[in-house]
């Protein structure tokens, strides 16, 4: 397990090639609404075992192409 509590919402900034994201095992709380804003080629993310307990509506606006979500 990992012990990543947070992240900076630039974090993938320009990140526009990003295919895969996994971020499981970590301790996430929450997500920031322009995290994932930059990654419209995104295909699999994966946010399972993390300490979610609420995701902001928007925050995966833009994401056309996902398809695996965990």
């Amino acid at each position: 397990m990992n012990s990543i509590q947070h992240i900076p919402g630039e974090l993938f900034q320009g990140n526009k090639k990003l295919t895969v994201l996994h971020l499981s095992g970590n301790s996430l709380k929450d997500l920031p609404k322009q995290i994932f804003q930059d990654l419209i080629h995104l295909e699999e993310l994966d946010l399972s075992n993390n300490a979610l307990t609420e995701i902001q509506m928007g925050v995966f606006r833009g994401i056309y192409y996902l398809k695996l979500f965990y």
